[in-house]
C-alpha cells in the first residue's frame, strides 16, 4: 500500500478487475505490519475462490497470485472497520493465542472486509485474523497421519459388530474444517457391542521414534486406539491400545470448546 490510504489503495485492485472483466469477490483483505501497538497497512487483495481466474502475472502495479490454503485464527466483527474495532479484535486473538501450546503465529495479521460502501456503519461485518501454524514440540516431531487431509477418511473403512450380527454402526468422514469426524452408535442387540474405523496398512517410518502422541477433540466418551507393528490381521501381531482423552487436545477439556487440527504425532 506504500503509505496509500485504504480508500486509494482499493482502485488499484478494482481497476484491474474492471480492465480484466473480473467479476467483483466477496472478500477485500488488508495485511498489516505490527508497528509498536498499533497497524501499519501494508498490502490490499481482491480474493477470488478459483485459482483458474487470471495468470500469475504483474499487471500495471498489481500482482496476480495464487495462494495456497492456510490455517488462520479468526474472528467476526460487526460495526465499522477502524482502529480501535481491529486493536480490539487483534487484542481477543493474542489472548487465545498465549494459551495455547499445539499453535502459534506464522504470519502477520489481516483483516477481511466483505460489505459494499453502500452498507450502513452499524450493518457492516469483517473478520480479523492471524495465520497459525501445528507447533511441534521440538525438531524431531512430525505428523504421521493427518486428519486434516480431506482424503484421509477414504483410507479408514469403518469394522462393526455388523460383521457378527450386531447392529451397531459408524462412519469416519470429513468435517470440512480441516479434520474427519468419527460418528456412530453403539447397540449391544444381537450381542453387538462395538463400532470402530481401521487403517490400510501405512508405512509411516517410525523406525526412530520414541513415543506416539494422538491429538484429538471429542464428546467425553471412551475411546480407544489400537496400534499394530505388522499389516497382518491384529490376532496375529503385538497391538498396543490406549483410551485416549476425548476433551479438547488443545486445553484438555471435554467436549473441547473450540475447533483443532486431530491426527497423531509421532516424537
Amino acid at each position: 500500500m506504500r503509505g496509500d490510504r485504504s480508500t486509494s489503495a482499493f482502485w488499484k485492485p478494482f481497476n484491474h478487475i474492471q480492465n480484466h472483466e473480473i467479476p467483483m469477490t466477496a472478500l477485500v483483505e488488508t495485511t498489516y505490519a505490527e508497528l509498536g501497538a498499533g497497524w501499519n497497512e501494508t498490502e490490499m487483495a481482491f480474493l477470488d475462490g478459483s485459482s483458474d481466474v487470471g495468470a500469475e502475472a504483474r499487471s500495471g502495479n498489481v500482482d496476480v497470485v495464487d495462494v495456497e490454503a492456510a490455517w488462520v485464527l479468526s474472528i467476526g466483527c460487526r460495526g465499522r472497520m477502524n482502529t480501535a474495532s481491529l486493536d480490539a479484535a487483534r487484542a481477543r486473538l493474542r489472548s487465545w493465542i498465549e494459551g495455547q501450546h499445539e499453535f502459534e503465529p506464522a504470519g502477520a495479521p489481516r483483516s477481511m472486509a466483505c460489505n459494499s460502501p453502500m452498507v450502513p456503519a452499524a450493518w457492516q461485518c469483517f473478520e480479523v485474523q492471524i495465520p497459525m501454524r501445528w507447533k511441534a514440540e521440538n525438531a524431531d516431531e512430525k505428523v504421521v497421519i493427518d486428519f486434516g487431509n480431506e482424503d484421509a477418511a477414504a483410507s479408514w473403512p469403518r469394522i462393526d459388530d455388523g460383521a457378527m450380527g450386531g447392529l451397531s454402526g459408524s462412519e469416519l468422514r470429513a468435517s470440512g474444517q480441516g479434520t474427519c469426524l468419527f460418528a456412530g452408535s453403539v447397540s449391544l442387540e444381537n450381542n453387538g457391542g462395538f463400532a470402530s474405523v481401521r487403517t490400510r496398512p501405512t508405512a509411516l517410518e517410525l523406525d526412530a521414534a520414541k513415543a506416539l502422541r494422538p491429538v484429538s477433540r471429542g464428546d467425553g466418551k471412551t475411546y480407544k486406539l489400537r496400534l499394530g507393528t505388522s499389516d497382518v490381521f491384529e490376532a496375529y501381531t503385538t497391538s498396543y491400545r490406549s483410551p485416549p482423552k476425548t476433551g479438547c487436545g488443545i486445553r484438555g477439556r471435554s467436549p473441547c470448546p473450540t475447533s483443532c487440527r486431530c491426527g497423531v504425532v509421532a516424537t
